[in-house]
C-alpha cells in the first residue's frame, strides 16, 4: 500500500479502514492485510470505472512492486495489463524461467505472442527463456520455428560481445534439446563455453537440474550395454557445464556412479559414492542433487533393514524440498517416498496422485514421467490390478522409448512378466523375464529384478534350470532373498508406528506442513491443489491423529 499509494499515509488509513470496518483484517504474524471478499467486489466495481489510462498506470505500479518482492509471474501479468511489453521482458529476464510452469504455458505463450517485434529485439536474452521453457513444455513445433527466428535475430545483433553472448545461451539451449544424449549435449556444452564471455546469465542454482527426477541414472542410462561408457562420459562432460554454469547441478555424475553400484547390488560403494555427490551438491547448494545422493540412501538403507534411517533420509529431503524455492521438489519426494512405500507392499501409503497414475497432477517435468510409471506399475500390481497395468504396458514402453530410458524399459518388462505371471500365463511371463535379462545383464543390473522378486520368484527359478542363466538366477535369488526378508521385518516395523501409519502419504505431507506452521493457502500453493483440498484432508488427518488444533497436532506428528 505505502508503494503504490503517492501521499505517504497508507498505514494511518489503513488503521482507520480496519477501525470502521470488518472488511479488512491484518494479519500480524505473517504482516499481511487480508480483504473481505464483498470488499474486493466492490473496489474491483470501481476499478473497473476508471479510464483506462488510469488503470493502465495502477496496473504498472502493481508489477513494479511484484518486482521488488521477486513475484516474477505476477509481474508479467500486471505489466501485460498495462501495456508495458519492456517491462514484461525485464521481469522474463530477472525471473529466468523458474516461475514458469506448465500452468502458466499458455500465458506466456500469450504474452510473447503478443510482443511487438521492437522490443522482442531488445529483449533477446527472454527470447531465449522463453524458447527454452517451449522446449519444457514440449512444444516442439513452436520451439524449432522460434529457434529459427531467434538464430536469425542474434545474427543480425551488430555488438560481437553480445552476438556471443546470447549464441552461448542458445548453445545450452539446444543442450537441453538432445537431453539425454551425453555426448551430443557435450557438444553444445563446448560450444557454449566456446561462446559466453563468462556465467550463463540464465543459469539460476535453483533451476532444478534434475527435472524433478528423483534418479540421474534414469535419466542418462539409454541403451543396454552402455552404462559404463554413459558414467564415464557424464564425468568428462560435467565439469566444463560447471565452467559455464557456476557448479549448476553439481554432484550429479558421482549420484549416476552411486546408482550403478546400487543397481548392481553393490551397497557399500553406492553408500560411500552417494555421500560424495551430497557433498559436492551441498557446497554448491544443489538440491536437486541433494536429494538425488540421498534416494540412493534410503535405497540402501531399505535394502539393509534400516528402517529408521530410511524414514530419516526421507524427512531431511522433504524439508529441503519445502525451504528450496522450487515446489516440484515435493513431488520429487512424493516418488521417493511412494517407491519405499511400494516396496513395502503399503500402496495406501503412496501419494494419491501417483496409485492413480495422474501424472499431470504433479509439477514434474515431463521427461521424469517415465520414471513415474516404474513406481505407479508396481503399485498396481501389489494391489491386484494386473490387468490394467499389462493395458498400461504399452503406454509405459512408449514414454520409456520416446526418451531412450533403459531402465524404465527393464522394469516395464519386469511389470509384464509378473502380470503374466499373475494371470497364470507362464509361457508368455518366462519370455518377458528374458527380454527384461537380455536389456539388464549387459550393465549388470539386477537390482530391479530383486526389489520385485516378490512377484517373480518363481520365474526366476524356472530361468535357473538353464545352464546359462543358472548363475544370474542364483545372485538375483541370493539378493532378492535378503531384500524379501528386509521387505518383512521393514512393514512390521511400519506397522509398529502408530502415529502415521493411519494416514495416506497426502495426508501426511499436510499435516507436516501445517505443523510446521504454514497456513491452508501456503500449502495449497506448494502442492499444486486447491485450498478446499487441504481443509479437507487436514480435518482428516486430525480426525484420525485424535486432535483439533495445529499446536496439538506439531505434538503428535
Amino acid at each position: 500500500a505505502q508503494f503504490a499509494w503517492p501521499n505517504h499515509n497508507a498505514a494511518s488509513l489503513l488503521k482507520q479502514l480496519m477501525a470502521q470496518n470488518a472488511f479488512i483484517r491484518y494479519d500480524a504474524r505473517r504482516q499481511v492485510y487480508h480483504l473481505h471478499n464483498i470488499f474486493v467486489g466492490y473496489l474491483r466495481e470501481l476499478f473497473d470505472g476508471l479510464a483506462e489510462e488510469t488503470k493502465k498506470l495502477i496496473w504498472q505500479s502493481a508489477g513494479e512492486w511484484h518486482l521488488t518482492v521477486a513475484d516474477y509471474l505476477e509481474a508479467m501479468r500486471c505489466f501485460q495489463q498495462a501495456g508495458d511489453f519492456d517491462r514484461l521482458l525485464d521481469a522474463v529476464e530477472l525471473d529466468k524461467g523458474n516461475s514458469i510452469g506448465r500452468e502458466s504455458k499458455e500465458t506466456v505463450i500469450r504474452y510473447f505472442g503478443a510482443c511487438p517485434p521492437e522490443i522482442r529485439n531488445n529483449h533477446l536474452l527472454a527470447v531465449v527463456v522463453y524458447v527454452r521453457e517451449l522446449l519444457m513444455f514440449g512444444e516442439m513445433e513452436l520451439f524449432a520455428i522460434q529457434c529459427t527466428e531467434l538464430e536469425r535475430e542474434i545474427a543480425g545483433v551488430s555488438d560481437s560481445k553480445r552476438r556471443n553472448r546470447l549464441a552461448g545461451e542458445l548453445e545450452l539451449v539446444y543442450m537441453l534439446a538432445k537431453y539425454n544424449d551425453i555426448v551430443a549435449m557435450a557438444g553444445h556444452i563446448r560450444r557454449a563455453a566456446e561462446l559466453l564471455p563468462g556465467e550463463s546469465l540464465l543459469c539460476d542454482h535453483n533451476t532444478p537440474w534434475t527435472m524433478g527426477s528423483p534418479s540421474v541414472l534414469y535419466m542418462f542410462y539409454r541403451e543396454p550395454g552402455g552404462l559404463r561408457q554413459e558414467v564415464r562420459e557424464m564425468h568428462a562432460a560435467m565439469p566444463l557445464y560447471y565452467r559455464v554454469t557456476a557448479n549448476h547441478g553439481s554432484g550429479a555424475e558421482y549420484v549416476m556412479q552411486a546408482e550403478q553400484h546400487y543397481n548392481q547390488g553393490d551397497f557399500e560403494n553406492a553408500d560411500i559414492v552417494s555421500h560424495k555427490a551430497f557433498q559436492k551438491a551441498g557446497i554448491d547448494r544443489q538440491t536437486g542433487s541433494m536429494i538425488c545422493a540421498l534416494f540412493v540412501q534410503v535405497r540402501v538403507a531399505l535394502a539393509q533393514g534400516d528402517l529408521a534411517l530410511a524414514r530419516e533420509l526421507l524427512d531431511e529431503m522433504r524439508t529441503m524440498a519445502r525451504t528450496s524455492r522450487q515446489g516440484l521438489y515435493l513431488h520429487t519426494i512424493d516418488l521417493c517416498e511412494g517407491f519405499l512405500f511400494a516396496q513395502l507392499n503399503q500402496p495406501n501409503q503412496v501419494a494419491d496422485w501417483i496409485g492413480v497414475g495422474d501424472f499431470s497432477a504433479g509439477r514434474l517435468l515431463p521427461p521424469v514421467l517415465a520414471y513415474f510409471n516404474v513406481i505407479h506399475g508396481r503399485v498396481l500390481l501389489i494391489s491386484g490390478q494386473e490387468r490394467k497395468a499389462l493395458g498400461l504396458a504399452d503406454y509405459w514402453a512408449d514414454a520409456a522409448e520416446h526418451i531412450p530410458h533403459c531402465l524404465s524399459r527393464i522394469y516395464t518388462q519386469i511389470y509384464r512378466a509378473a502380470a503374466n505371471e499373475k494371470l497364470f500365463r507362464r509361457n508368455e511371463a518366462l519370455a518377458l523375464l528374458k527380454q527384461a535379462l537380455n536389456m539388464a545383464l549387459p550393465d549388470g543390473m539386477l537390482m530391479p529384478f530383486a526389489e520385485n522378486a516378490d512377484l517373480l520368484l518363481p520365474l526366476i527359478e524356472e530361468l535357473g534350470r538353464d545352464p546359462e542363466l543358472h548363475g544370474v538366477a542364483l545372485r538375483i535369488a541370493d539378493l532378492s532373498k535378503g531384500v524379501r526378508q528386509v521387505r518383512a521385518a521393514l512393514q512390521e516395523s511400519l506397522n509398529g508406528v502408530t502415529d502415521r501409519v493411519d494416514l495416506t502419504a497426502r495426508e501426511r505431507e499436510i499435516a507436516l506442513l501445517a505443523a510446521d506452521g504454514l497456513t491452508n493457502r501456503e500449502i495449497a500453493a506448494g502442492l499444486n491443489i486447491s485450498e478446499n483440498t487441504v481443509k479437507t484432508l487436514l480435518k482428516r488427518s486430525f480426525e484420525k491423529i485424535g486432535v483439533n488444533s495445529r499446536a496439538q497436532l506439531k505434538e503428535k506428528i
